[in-house]
């Protein structure tokens, strides 16, 4: 890496940080000070003035080792890159505690089902991890967040086939057609299961349609959509 200086250091920091008053006073510590100026980064010096991880107690340490000139502008420059660090590890946090709070809000089936896919991930993965739950199941953002809680069971249905189609990418050889039958199996009742297991008795999956259908049957005030759908889902498990 070629020798850097203050100046570029600081043009390259966050555009929000930049509006800090402080960061302005930085710029005028530059501005007033030729020796500041002329300082010459290195790759170690530069790694640590960028990640900001000097505490202010040993500021002067750091500028003797360095051989930088003895100036306030690196006492302030640390406590700005420090304070703004917090603040974002505190946004994101409160970010992470929100997205938790609305998929707790969701409905007690909805979790239970978007747990057991997270389990078959776990199952899959050969450190009994989920990213690919992670990434496509659990919201990235706030908004997408309370989108959540206006899904209807079509939007529920293309997150699984989302999901499923992902995790066909991300692990090779796993089934690629069970993904639909997994969300109709979930549709009649049955939790789905770590590998891919489906309801094998037509009697069975007959029965809980039976018991659903007359819960949403339009002629008995019941949701005429969820009722057809709760049809195709029978329909489609009984294929051979």
């Amino acid at each position: 890496m070629s020798r850097k200086s203050l100046v570029w250091l600081l043009s390259r920091q966050e555009k929000t940080l930049q509006k800090d008053p402080r960061f302005i006073k930085l710029k005028e510590y530059l501005k007033d000070d030729r020796r500041l100026r002329s300082v010459k980064l290195g790759t170690r010096e530069y790694r640590l003035l960028n990640r900001g991880t000097i505490r202010p107690e040993h500021v002067t340490n750091f500028v003797q080792t360095y051989r930088m000139p003895a100036s306030p502008f690196f006492l302030l420059y640390f406590q700005l890159k420090q304070d703004y660090e917090q603040k974002k590890l505190t946004r994101k946090q409160e970010k992470k505690d929100f997205i938790l709070k609305k998929l707790q809000e969701l409905p007690w089936k909805i979790r239970q089902y978007l747990s057991a896919l997270a389990v078959i991930e776990q199952h899959i993965n050969h450190a009994g991890k989920n990213p690919v739950w992670n990434r496509v199941i659990v919201p990235s953002t706030k908004k997408a967040s309370m989108e959540y809680g206006k899904y209807s069971l079509s939007d529920w249905k293309l997150l699984t086939q989302r999901f499923g189609g992902q995790l066909g990418i991300r692990y090779p050889g796993i089934p690629k057609d069970n993904w639909e039958k997994m969300f109709c199996a979930f549709l009649l009742g049955y939790p789905p299961k770590p590998g891919l297991k489906l309801p094998a008795s037509p009697e069975e999956i007959q029965r809980r349609y039976r018991k659903m259908s007359l819960q949403y049957h339009p002629d008995t005030g019941g949701n005429e959509k969820i009722f057809r759908m709760l049809k195709e889902a029978r329909d489609t498990l009984l294929e051979p």
